[in-house]
């Protein structure tokens, strides 16, 4: 089965064609058009020319040429990375797809202006259950009733598990916490471990 589907999501057209192989295993090709991807370059390179430091150049003023020179291939990797994953999830979530595995995408380079990016993804989807005979079923509620001894033995375990300790001078009694430093030593030379 193919599906061919031509849409806007979120300012991005593209060109979105599934396929559903065997069982549960699904492909997904998408097509981002070359305007797009000019569109969001021209972005990036706006941003940047306003938050990189180049020498002999105001910050926030340093020019689009000297921008697109110094950082082309940064921001080629990044318009690509920002593509793929905003278009694939929207495709997924526009087609209505539940996919049970993370998708794999299968891209080849990175993308550049002026022309279309393809790539694809598969992954396995949920499948779709349609439940039956479900109304002969009789279920039983199980419940538990706490009697007043089971409440407060867990109450006194969460009252010891959060007591405070201060300072005492004097000898120790039953609830008590000591710190005690000591040396053992082991052998008949009395080396201490």
């Amino acid at each position: 089965m193919l599906l061919n589907l031509n849409y806007i999501i979120t300012g991005i057209p593209m060109d979105v064609k599934i396929e559903n192989k065997e069982g549960l295993e699904s492909k997904i090709n998408i097509t981002v058009p070359a305007s797009e991807i000019d569109g969001f370059f021209n972005q990036r390179y706006e941003e940047l020319s306003k938050t990189v430091k180049v020498q002999g150049f105001r910050d926030g003023h340093v020019p689009l040429d000297v921008v697109k020179q110094r950082y082309a291939a940064q921001v080629q990797e990044e318009v690509t990375n920002h593509m793929v994953n905003t278009s694939l999830d929207k495709a997924i979530q526009e087609n209505k797809l539940s996919p049970a595995t993370q998708p794999h995408v299968h891209r080849e380079g990175l993308m550049e202006r002026g022309k279309d990016y393809d790539f694809s993804a598969h992954f396995e989807i949920m499948p779709e259950i349609t439940p039956t005979k479900y109304t002969e079923l009789t279920l039983t509620r199980k419940t538990a009733e706490a009697d007043d001894k089971s409440v407060d033995e867990v109450l006194e375990r969460l009252k010891s598990s959060k007591a405070s300790f201060s300072e005492k001078k004097g000898k120790l009694t039953t609830g008590d916490r000591a710190i005690i430093d000591t040396v053992g030593y082991l052998g008949k030379d009395k080396e201490p471990f």
